[in-house]
């Protein structure tokens, strides 16, 4: 059983009671070929051999620097996702 000792929790505790989408990767920034799983880390891409194609993104939201307007995101593998998901009550949302 997955517990809060967890090496991957520390890392990604901060998404405690967040809306996921499961989807096909895409970044959302130019020029990013790729994301880290906000747990284990692994990679998501779709340029890159052997990283992950498809996953948990959170919701986007919105925010702004040196004034001008970006949305953030983050991704979790399914893995990660699965072990997580009742501790940190993750959430899945059927549709964006």
């Amino acid at each position: 059983m997955i517990t809060i000792d967890d090496w991957r929790c520390d890392l990604g505790k901060h998404l405690k009671g967040r809306e996921f989408v499961y989807k096909q990767y895409k970044s959302i920034n130019d020029g990013n070929d790729h994301d880290h799983c906000s747990f284990c880390t692994d990679k998501f891409s779709l340029l890159i051999d052997e990283a992950l194609r498809e996953g948990y993104q959170t919701l986007l939201e919105p925010f702004v620097w040196e004034g001008k307007k970006y949305e953030s995101d983050e991704w979790v593998c399914s893995e990660c996702f699965n072990d997580f998901k009742e501790l940190l009550d993750l959430k899945i949302k059927d549709s964006e």
